[in-house]
């Protein structure tokens, strides 16, 4: 939970992540973010090894595994790669 970086297409945004339940697991909101993609994100959820983010509908947008202590890097749904790091 907390702030975290994200990158998508080599710009970067926050991404804010909490515990507190929402549609498909956890509320999350961005700040920042110029693609449609990451400015829809309102939920975050573990999934196997993956974190993924989702819209306010539960919808996902985004696949990231574990790639350090603190990175995170995968794939948006429609296609193109993200990471997210603090």
């Amino acid at each position: 939970r907390g702030g975290w970086e994200m990158c998508i297409r080599d710009r970067s945004c926050q991404l804010f992540v909490t515990l507190t339940g929402w549609t498909g697991g956890y509320r999350a909101s961005t700040r920042g973010c110029s693609s449609p993609e990451m400015t829809s994100i309102g939920a975050w959820s573990i999934e196997g090894d993956l974190v993924v983010l989702k819209d306010n509908e539960g919808n996902p947008v985004a696949r990231l595994a574990k790639a350090g202590a603190t990175q995170y890097n995968g794939r948006l749904d429609l296609g193109g790669a993200v990471s997210m790091s603090r």
